[in-house]
């Protein structure tokens, strides 16, 4: 116990150093944005980034709930801003893995864990859809000059959010995909017998994946339609924050920045954007600086980035100390 008690504390040093080397620039950019901007506006962007995470917690405590009854909102809190400190050390790529690891530490099964990680994933993924599909035909009815160039891309940003949710769904539930997949896997571990016995496991584990996702979306569509709904509601906390910092600026109002903000949110993946930010970040950026000007939209980044990123994980690396 003792030495896992040091590896545990040499993990958090290691991810501390890391995080300070690759965030050395954004440290004191933020923390002066931050003292220049009212006390008010910071703990409504923290309040609203709080909130996005509660609901995330409640979330995560309907899905793996559903096998663990005695898994509580507590500790779907606690997985969700564990989450958020490993999505910032990973750059995005390791949430869902932190959220399966934390899962099987409170003794849900990893195949159950993942698909509770899928569920949600997916969930996000296609309030993410709506919510800017809304705002793109929103704002195409009022002033379609808001989108610019970039209004072309808006069908690809659509497109690509129904395409994961798909991609994800079928391999969740589709026995038949699954299947192909691990013919092929079969065929190229055909002379590895250890690689036979893995894909043995992870056949079983893909079966019990399946089986839980497909009776949430036959059998508790109850359930399934209070996940979208906390969906969309912890959306709207994260798009509400740019709100907080921009509404009143050049005259921009509530109606044009929370709409524009859920179409950022979902081009983000589909527009290049320019080095040094993040994706939904550039595409913040060249949206709002021609409306607000580059100073006012670069404080509201760098507020967005640490209600969204810095806090979270701050609390995160907390409930990962403790655990």
């Amino acid at each position: 116990m003792a030495k896992r008690k040091y590896i545990k504390y040499g993990i958090v040093v290691l991810i501390t150093a890391l995080l300070v080397f690759y965030f050395r620039d954004s440290w004191g950019e933020t923390a002066r944005e931050i003292m220049h901007t009212p006390l008010k506006n910071v703990l409504a962007v923290t309040g609203l980034s709080t909130c996005f995470f509660l609901i995330d917690g409640r979330i995560i405590q309907m899905l793996a709930g559903r096998t663990k009854q005695e898994f509580s909102v507590r500790q779907g809190i606690g997985c969700a801003f564990y989450c958020a400190l490993f999505r910032m050390v990973t750059f995005g790529s390791g949430t869902a893995v932190a959220e399966v690891f934390y899962l099987n530490k409170k003794k849900v099964l990893p195949a159950k864990a993942s698909s509770a990680a899928v569920v949600q994933y997916t969930a996000q993924r296609i309030a993410v859809g709506v919510y800017g599909t809304a705002g793109f035909l929103f704002l195409s009815l009022k002033n379609r000059q808001l989108l610019g160039k970039y209004h072309t891309y808006l069908p690809a940003g659509i497109g690509i959010c129904i395409l994961i949710a798909a991609v994800l769904l079928t391999i969740s539930v589709s026995k038949t995909a699954a299947e192909c997949i691990f013919q092929a896997a079969d065929r190229a571990a055909a002379k590895h017998s250890k690689w036979k016995e893995k894909l043995e496991k992870a056949r079983e584990q893909t079966e019990i994946l399946q089986q839980e996702t497909r009776d949430l979306f036959l059998y508790d569509r109850k359930r399934l339609a209070e996940i979208f709904l906390c969906s969309l509601a912890k959306m709207t906390c994260w798009y509400l924050i740019p709100c907080v910092m921009l509404c009143g600026q050049n005259g921009i109002s509530f109606d044009t920045v929370l709409p524009l903000t859920a179409v950022s949110y979902m081009l983000s993946g589909v527009i290049p954007v320019p080095g040094g930010f993040g994706s939904v970040e550039g595409i913040f950026y060249l949206f709002f600086s021609p409306l607000t000007g580059q100073g006012a939209v670069l404080s509201a980044i760098l507020i967005f980035r640490f209600a969204v990123t810095f806090f979270p994980a701050l609390i995160g690396a907390f409930v990962f100390f403790t655990e």
